[in-house]
């Protein structure tokens, strides 16, 4: 928490520049550093202007964080720890305190584009956190959607229902069977899974990440996945292909949400993100120590690359657009149950070690 005071200067430049309140990265200038400046813990900031009320106008319509005070001046005070210029990016490492160098002023259009691209590159995660596919193929095909969206009124979490609607649609195109149904399923849980990377840009570019948007985010996740393995269970068994993919599918999806679900308590519980990817496993070091994995660890990081979302998403949607239904369900049916199998074998770890 930093109880300073943060100074953001809004004033208009010369004629012809774009003003503090002009939008740059899908939110006006003026409220990025604020929200930076939010969740970075500081409580005060006062933003200088020129026309007090058009920034007022801002900060209603794409409000900050209540934890940040935020005062609007027509001349600048004494007191100030930091002080920025509000039509500029800024690096959230350098809002420290003092006066920054800016990583560039945005005075113009041209600026604007140019900004948009640093904060698309400041944004982007690595090819570790976003998987191959993802980096590779996925976020190239999203971005620009992404950008098409920016500047509207669209919410991340509005991207992440579509997402949804996608991956229950894709379910009950599973549960028809067919053919024609088979290939629908395999596009929609394909579109689905890309939309759920569009919210999360969204909601990085826009610094409107949240608590609900993260459980809105994980739980779009997991009903597309479980609701498609049952889907597909039902819709084989329909076809005449026995019980087996009827147990296959509906106790998979089952035992996989259960399992799951205990998982996401715990996260809550702990206060962390709303995420399984940074969930404490037993095979990694405790936070804040440096360690080699374990062979233990390094075989389940392998296995975790291999059911990876975005790369078991793609081969299942491959394989559905070729009516390859059996093959599909028992790849969704393995990750689930490796998923299981980890997370059964952390609870059990972790029991024996509070015993000794």
């Amino acid at each position: 928490m930093n109880a300073g005071l943060a100074e953001i200067d809004a004033r208009d430049g010369v004629r012809g520049e774009l003003d503090a309140t002009a939008m740059v990265g899908g939110i006006p200038l003026v409220v990025r550093p604020l929200r930076q400046l939010a969740r970075l813990g500081w409580t005060r900031a006062r933003v200088v202007a020129s026309d007090p009320a058009a920034v007022r106008a801002a900060l209603d319509a794409y409000p900050v964080p209540s934890s940040l005070a935020v005062e609007i001046a027509t001349e600048p005070g004494a007191g100030a720890a930091l002080l920025l210029d509000a039509r500029a990016i800024h690096r959230r490492e350098d809002l420290t305190g003092g006066a920054p160098q800016p990583v560039l002023q945005v005075r113009t259009r041209a600026d604007a584009a140019e900004a948009v691209g640093i904060l698309e590159r400041q944004i982007r995660k690595s090819v570790q956190a976003d998987g191959v596919v993802t980096y590779y193929l996925v976020r190239p095909l999203i971005r620009p959607l992404s950008r098409a969206l920016l500047d509207t009124r669209i919410s991340p979490n509005q991207v992440t229902i579509a997402a949804l609607l996608c991956g229950v649609s894709a379910a009950a195109c599973a549960v028809a069977g067919g053919r024609p149904a088979t290939i629908a399923a395999g596009l929609l849980y394909w579109i689905g899974f890309a939309l759920d990377c569009v919210d999360g840009e969204l909601a990085r570019m826009r610094l409107s990440s949240s608590r609900f948007g993260e459980w809105l985010d994980s739980m779009t996740d997991e009903i597309s996945i479980f609701s498609l393995l049952a889907g597909l269970g039902v819709g084989l068994h329909r076809d005449g292909g026995g019980t087996l993919w009827l147990a296959i599918g509906v106790g998979g999806s089952l035992i996989g949400a259960l399992t799951v679900a205990r998982l996401y308590v715990d996260l809550h519980r702990r206060g962390l993100p709303i995420d399984t990817a940074q969930f404490p496993w037993f095979f990694n070091p405790p936070p804040g120590v440096e360690a080699a994995p374990s062979r233990t660890g390094r075989l389940l990081n392998g296995l975790g690359y291999l059911v990876r979302r975005d790369a078991n998403v793609t081969v299942v949607a491959i394989l559905l657009l070729f009516d390859l239904r059996d093959v599909a369900i028992l790849l969704v049916a393995l990750g689930a149950a490796i998923a299981s199998a980890v997370t059964i074998t952390h609870y059990a770890v972790m029991a024996l070690r509070a015993r000794r």
